[in-house]
């Protein structure tokens, strides 16, 4: 396979989370969609219909620096446009009559959300509003952070916390830095969106969409802000309904992947009529098990009880290595429905999904790689690795995999029909040699941004990222030690 067309990616230590197969197939695609309307305000922003602006007009001086910067670190020319999307119309604003600029920083691969970086500009002086704007500002646009305002408020850009649900008690909450940009595909929404529903209309915010598990509304700069629901599950107990009590710590959402990627819980196709009532949250949220689970299902059988049985299956393979080397006992299928592994239950806005219990969720692999694929274009690809001997694979590994990969990094894997955000594995080659001759001395306290700019400057993405994030930085704060000894190996 030619560099050209794919390119591969290996990361040590990622956690390998139930439910990576996900259901929908690699022919599906979402349809198109068209964007709610962009808005005027009569607030402290007027809005108007995005504008691209020139970015060596606007950066000026600094841009021949970040154009240097951009190349020297990327290659090839700087594509990072600048959209004007509304003017500052509020008599008592600093910035009265200045331009609201936004830069839409895309991702390296494939990632949920672009960058979102946010200014306003006279003509002549850029302002950067790090309040309105994603954590993460790449190295190369530096220089555009010289005059930063972090105190200036927008009404119009301030976003409630909650977002109330009707007839309901419920909310959905704000999930702070994560939001949607629409200046791609001439506006329309980014595919990463997938295929959303109305949800229901807000009297003050307008629509709302929903999907899988999560809630989006539309900012007047054509962004769409998240929002997730939080049933307060893992911090009480349930009450079954045969009068036994049990703590919900040890349970957790199904993602739909390695993290959740897009999803605040991933929403299931669920008839009620396969669901027992099997109990109450402390809060009290209903509780149910599958009615009458099924060992090995055919096609005949209910998408409950193939869903189930799914789970048991990746219990059963996630934990094989345990079992061949550790004497790991697994639990039998009744003796997995009799624990409870997997609980359904429904949301405010009446969608279907599960939690399910940390004892059978796929073991955490230390310093094992998974490999990502990006092609230019859809491809399928035939994936070896030289090692002597495949120990743990996911999907099943039969002298290699045959997959098809798109541009943004989703796999389907023919064997099994199913898709995965990456290919995991674990094996042993015996004349592998790992010399540590150097390295960085990093504090404890320092481990964030220090892996956060190591794994960029290295070339993640930020879902790459933050998945290496989410299985080694927790593990290495567990070390008592206050220092690390930290070097990066190349294969």
């Amino acid at each position: 396979m030619s560099k050209k067309l794919i390119s591969s990616l290996i990361i040590l230590g990622l956690v390998i989370l139930p439910g990576c197969a996900k259901e929908t197939p690699a022919t599906d695609q979402p349809e198109e969609q068209t964007p709610a309307e962009v808005t005027t305000s009569d607030g402290d922003i007027t809005f108007n219909e995005l504008s691209e602006l020139d970015f060596a007009t606007v950066a000026g001086n600094n841009a021949e620096q970040i154009f240097a910067d951009y190349q020297d670190y990327y290659g090839g020319n700087f594509d990072v446009p600048f959209y004007s999307f509304g003017t500052v119309t509020d008599q008592t604003n600093t910035y009265l009559g200045q331009q609201l600029l936004i830069l839409d920083v895309p991702c390296e691969g494939p990632c949920f959300s672009p960058e979102l970086i946010r200014f306003v500009w006279d003509g002549t002086t850029l302002t950067y509003l790090p309040q309105y704007s994603n954590d993460y500002m790449p190295d190369y646009l530096s220089p555009l952070a010289e005059n930063t305002d972090q105190e200036i408020k927008f009404a119009s850009l301030d976003w409630p916390e909650t977002l109330a649900i009707p007839n309901s008690d419920e909310v959905f909450t704000l999930e702070q830095g994560d939001a949607l940009f629409i200046s791609d595909n001439d506006h329309n929404m980014p595919s990463a969106l997938g295929d959303y529903d109305l949800a229901f209309t807000d009297p003050q915010l307008g629509d709302v969409l929903s999907y899988n598990g999560c809630l989006y509304i539309q900012m007047g700069d054509g962004s769409f802000t998240r929002y997730g629901y939080s049933a307060e599950f893992f911090d009480g107990t349930a009450t079954w309904n045969d009068g036994t009590t049990s703590s919900l710590a040890n349970y957790q959402y199904m993602p739909s992947g390695c993290g959740i990627i897009g999803n605040c819980y991933l929403v299931k196709n669920i008839d009620s009529a396969d669901l027992t009532l099997a109990g109450k949250t402390d809060k009290g949220v209903k509780l149910y098990t599958i009615t009458n689970p099924i060992e090995n299902p055919t096609e005949s059988d209910t998408a409950v009880q193939k869903d189930f049985y799914e789970t048991y299956a990746v219990y059963e393979s996630s934990n094989s290595w345990r079992v061949e080397n550790e004497g790991f006992e697994l639990m039998s299928f009744d003796d997995y429905i009799a624990a409870k592994s997997v609980i359904y239950w429904q949301d405010p806005l009446g969608r279907w999904s599960t939690i399910v219990s940390a004892e059978i969720a796929p073991m955490a692999e230390c310093g094992k790689p998974v490999i990502y694929l990006y092609p230019e274009e859809t491809t399928d690809v035939s994936v070896k690795v030289g090692i002597d001997e495949m120990t743990v694979s996911i999907p099943d590994y039969d002298n290699g995999w045959l997959v098809q990969a798109t541009p943004e990094g989703e796999i389907y894997n023919y064997a099994d029909g199913k898709n995965y955000d990456y290919l995991f594995w674990e094996g042993n080659k015996k004349d592998a040699e790992t010399n540590v001759t150097s390295g960085f001395v990093v504090a404890k306290k320092s481990l964030k941004p220090f892996l956060t700019d190591s794994l960029h400057k290295l070339g993640l993405n930020k879902q790459e990222t933050a998945d290496f994030l989410e299985f080694w930085l927790p593990n290495m704060q567990k070390n008592t030690g206050e220092y690390f000894l930290i070097s990066f190996l190349g294969t």
